[in-house]
């Protein structure tokens, strides 16, 4: 059933994709009650979420169903090991979502992803999350569609990627504001990765 939803849900995709000229797509979001994972694809790399378990679930009926559910990705795919990434979602405290995680993994490295026009730096093994929120590019595009000859302030930026989309609307100006230096400063890569001036 998981790899049957996975093959339809990234056939209608592909196309709209093509389409909409993005290389980074949402191709399930635990659609099916025993497979809670979340699978984004990003060009050639594949970043895998699970959901953590409830506790009425035995630890081993979750991790069975999640190395099903690896096999089942890497099979529909066709991808090796190395172009997947895995990263557990649970509960999350204040700023844990946005804290370098503990992997052992090589750091640091960073791909890029193509969205309607645009060019964002992503990284797989730093944080839980990737740098681009797949599931906020219809807002991105609102926000793009509605820049021209405006000035956007852009609050919580992240890494920025509202306000470059703003940018190559036509916005006057944007203004990101974070938190986070180390966010401010991908969102600073990612603008110039663009060939926009700050």
């Amino acid at each position: 059933d998981f790899i049957n939803r996975l093959q339809k849900n990234l056939s209608k995709l592909k196309k709209l994709a093509k389409k909409d000229k993005v290389s980074n797509l949402r191709v399930y979001n635990a659609d099916l009650p025993d497979f809670k994972v979340a699978v984004d694809l990003y060009g050639d790399y594949v970043h895998v979420q699970e959901y953590a378990p409830p506790k009425t679930i035995p630890p081993e009926t979750a991790k069975k169903r999640f190395n099903l559910a690896l096999m089942g990705i890497r099979e529909v795919f066709g991808i090796n090991r190395e172009q997947i990434f895995i990263k557990t979602r649970a509960r999350q405290s204040c700023n844990d979502q946005y804290s370098k995680q503990n992997t052992t993994e090589k750091r640091g490295k960073f791909h890029v992803a193509r969205e309607d026009g645009a060019y964002f730096y992503v990284n797989f093994t730093d944080y839980l999350d990737t740098g681009l929120f797949i599931d906020h590019r219809n807002m991105r595009a609102r926000i793009k569609d509605n820049s021209r000859n405006k000035s956007v302030l852009n609050l919580f930026a992240y890494t920025c990627s509202a306000s470059v989309h703003a940018a190559l609307g036509g916005a006057i100006e944007t203004v990101s504001v974070d938190l986070s230096n180390t966010y401010l400063n991908w969102g600073k890569r990612n603008f110039a990765l663009n060939g926009i001036a700050e």
